[in-house]
């Protein structure tokens, strides 16, 4: 995979030989990112189930040589791994949106039920009872420890030179054998009284439920029963010689009478204005939204703040601060390639989107990459809408605009702009990022989890130090604590599709590049 160009994806490789069911999370990864058509689907998937069958099969009778014919066992194994699959799809599914929109909700949604999974049926490679017979202690201890060993592995490759890679991955492999073994020698050890527990098809089946159920649940309680918003001291007027301070919610926020906006403790001489994702009206006064604006694509909104900034820049004569968050983070980068002349003196982005756009799915019933996964996905994303107030359809101008223009926007937060920019980056997201390079923007780490900092007490006081002027020194121990997170989480992402092999853009386009490619898309006047 290094071979054809796929970056950063040393530590997905470094699963090929981890036992059951890891291995078969891992193959199909790939499947849902590489396929282009309905027919590499289909032969995709006969030989994953094929080669992997094959695989764990030699694997387990080298441990335990025994009487049945070689063909038997492979048959068997290739029902399990195709059970796998099947049990996997959603939660792999999931994990391909994350390469999509990374914010660690998904990340959250999609990992921890394959731990569950793998628990219950780490023992299927090692008996044909898998399915209704729980699995012994021994077994579910070393499927555990396969989980930490892969999630090391991943930070060890990620921060290791690239001299050190293939010998990290020998030890990676003498450790996959070790838990083979313990995983087959558990199976092996006499128990009595079996009982007849299918464990394994029902967590499978009740994870998917579970998730469905607690959903629908969790999003009723808090649709009835949340209280609105409190209201926040009314900002400053916006006079002759007063800095504008715009600021960008994120995805599926709302603008009404009972919005409260934060003022960040500026005082005088600052006015805080909402942006709104549906424009200005007389006056520049932002337009109320609901919750679907939000899913416009990128380059309308990025014209909208163009025009709010410019309206805020002719109103006051200063140039504007621009503070936004998650999806408001994106639309603000995306502004600020397509108008690098823009009126704006300081930036400040929360719980950023990096690298979004990671893998790719075609619109409607279009070929290209991702076909099939796409397909799963709106799927999906049409059971949320049933379940939820969310209505963000897979195809929706929002997230189209995300994978089809992202030659620009993949690496555009890793580039310096003209005005001074600072991140506040929840650590919850390192889990959603791969390792990357560092970026050229500095970056506060907060303990918080995605979204929510525009109410978060200290990102406010840290957010109105920085449009003062003033330094935030960092915290040392969450900056390490991210880099550990970023490194172990990089082995359980979706693989990254090189932007090569769909777009005409190199698969690492300089900063030069990405913002001419920006600016060429959203193609508006100048502010």
């Amino acid at each position: 995979m290094w071979g054809l160009g796929v970056p950063g994806d040393r530590a997905i490789a470094l699963q090929a030989s981890a036992p059951s069911p890891w291995g078969q999370f891992h193959d199909l990864r790939w499947l849902l990112v590489f396929n282009d058509s309905w027919l590499t689907v289909a032969l995709g998937a006969v030989g994953l189930v094929c080669a992997r069958s094959l695989l764990d099969t030699f694997v387990v009778r080298q441990l335990r040589p025994g009487g049945r014919p070689f063909l038997r066992d492979a048959l068997r194994e290739a029902a399990f791994t195709s059970t796998m699959l099947i049990l996997l799809l959603p939660w792999a599914v999931m994990g391909f949106g994350v390469g999509v929109v990374p914010i660690s909700w998904l990340f959250f949604t999609s990992v921890p039920p394959v731990f569950a999974i793998a628990l219950a049926s780490g023992h299927g490679s090692a008996t044909p009872e898998w399915w209704h017979r729980a699995p012994p202690r021994g077994a579910v201890l070393w499927t555990a420890a396969t989980f930490g060993a892969a999630s090391l592995a991943g930070l060890a490759t990620e921060s290791a030179p690239s001299w050190a890679w293939v010998p990290i991955a020998a030890a990676v492999g003498l450790f996959y054998a070790r838990a083979w073994r313990g995983v087959v020698s558990a199976v092996a050890l006499p128990r009595r009284r079996p009982r007849w527990v299918p464990l394994a098809p029902a967590v499978g089946v009740g994870m998917l439920a579970v998730a469905v159920s607690g959903a629908a649940i969790a999003f009723a309680v808090v649709g009835s029963r949340r209280p609105p918003p409190p209201q926040a001291a009314p900002p400053s007027p916006l006079r002759r010689g007063t800095t504008a301070v715009l600021v960008a919610s994120g995805f599926d926020s709302v603008l009404s009478a009972a919005t409260s906006t934060p003022t960040f403790g500026l005082g005088a001489g600052f006015g805080v204005v909402r942006f709104s994702y549906r424009g200005a009206g007389a006056g520049g006064q932002p337009l109320d939204y609901g919750a679907a604006a939000t899913h416009a694509s990128l380059r309308h909104l990025a014209r909208l703040m163009a025009a709010q900034v410019g309206s805020l820049y002719r109103r006051t004569g200063r140039p504007v601060d621009v503070v936004a968050e998650s999806e408001g983070a994106l639309v603000a980068r995306v502004f600020l390639a397509a108008y690098p002349h823009a009126p704006v003196a300081r930036v400040v982005l929360l719980s950023p989107l990096d690298q979004p756009g990671r893998v790719y799915y075609p619109p409607g019933a279009g070929q290209g990459f991702g076909l099939a996964t796409g397909q799963v996905l709106e799927g999906v994303t049409d059971l949320l809408a049933g379940i939820s107030p969310i209505h963000l359809r897979a195809d929706s101008p929002f997230l189209r605009s995300v994978v089809s223009e992202a030659a620009g926007l993949r690496g555009l937060l890793s580039c310096p702009t003209r005005p001074a920019e600072d991140l506040l980056e929840p650590l919850a997201d390192a889990l959603a990022d791969p390792a990357a390079p560092g970026s050229a923007v500095p970056a506060l780490v907060l303990a918080a989890f995605h979204g929510g900092l525009l109410t978060n007490p200290q990102a406010q006081r840290d957010v109105g130090l920085l449009l003062r002027g003033r330094r935030v020194p960092p915290d040392g121990a969450l900056d390490a604590a991210e880099t550990v997170l970023r490194g172990a989480a990089a082995g359980w992402q979706a693989p990254t599709l090189p932007l090569a092999l769909y777009t005409a853009s190199p698969d690492h386009p300089s900063c030069a590049a990405m913002t001419a490619a920006v600016r060429r898309w959203v193609a508006a006047p100048a502010v």
